[in-house]
């Protein structure tokens, strides 16, 4: 009889478990239906541009080949172009809504020095992060970079040792990275109060990652350019004046295809 008893307890409890299992598949496909991702990809619209290259006039025995010139990377099999920036622009000044995923991100994010580079040539950083800026060459660095709403003090930074940076308030514009002592080395730093930015890769690609679904507006820039325009995509979006790029996220995938670009916006 208790065996029996059970059975009949177990039977009247399995529709809820069931309801309950459906009610958390319904409330998983609710949230994935509130965000988006957003690809696309850049490509340079001539051949590859000769690279330009420096040779150290100081510290030579330690920079011994000539360094490549960063300011314009362009893969020479599919011409896709490195380094384009693309961030969010608010709307009428109100940070999007950001996915939970983002409050897992890194306290601190690190430029390397190396080889008389910067690493890497564009630094993404959002505002509360702080900024470490480490020396892995066997020589002396400084890096002075000209905030506006932040502060780093343009110090020596000796071989293997690091300097760091509290970074507090959202800078409007990319804001260059110098070395006095090796005046060719450069790269840039872009801070932000959303996480929602991007660089493009070696092949031109980009990805930004659980955008709240709706219409929203990047902004798209590049060193040597300054802001993009009149860039089309393959699939209907277009950079337009300063740089502005509208696009409706849906739920899922969001790619934009390709966007070619006329060399002469690269002096």
């Amino acid at each position: 009889m208790a065996r029996l008893a059970w059975l009949a307890i177990w039977c009247c409890l399995l529709p809820a478990v069931g309801r309950a299992d459906d009610g958390e598949h319904d409330a998983a496909n609710a949230a994935a239906a509130e965000w988006g991702h957003l690809t696309g990809r850049f490509i340079y619209g001539g051949e590859p541009p000769e690279v330009r290259r420096f040779t150290a006039g100081r510290d030579r025995e330690t920079f011994v080949e000539p360094i490549a010139d960063e300011s314009l990377v362009v893969d020479v099999e599919n011409r896709g172009l490195a380094n384009v920036v693309i961030y969010i622009k608010p709307k009428q000044g109100l940070e999007p809504r950001i996915h939970p995923s983002y409050e897992e991100a890194a306290s601190e994010v690190t430029m390397t020095i190396e080889g008389g580079r910067f690493r890497p040539h564009v630094m993404l950083v959002r505002t509360g992060q702080t900024l470490l800026i480490d020396n892995h060459d066997p020589v002396s660095h400084n890096a002075t970079i000209p905030f506006r709403k932040n502060r780093l003090s343009s110090r020596v930074i000796p071989a293997d040792r690091e300097q760091r940076c509290e970074v507090r308030a959202q800078e409007r514009l990319a804001v260059s990275v110098e070395c006095h002592i090796h005046p060719w080395m450069n790269a840039f730093v872009l801070v932000r109060d959303s996480p929602y930015m991007a660089t493009t890769d070696a092949e031109g690609r980009f990805r930004i990652e659980n955008l709240p679904v709706g219409e929203h507006t990047f902004v798209v820039w590049h060193e040597r350019a300054g802001y993009l325009s009149d860039a089309p995509f393959d699939e209907g979006a277009r950079v337009a004046e300063r740089g502005r790029l509208t696009v409706t996220i849906a739920a899922g995938e969001n790619d934009l295809g390709a966007a070619l670009l006329a060399p002469k916006r690269f002096k």
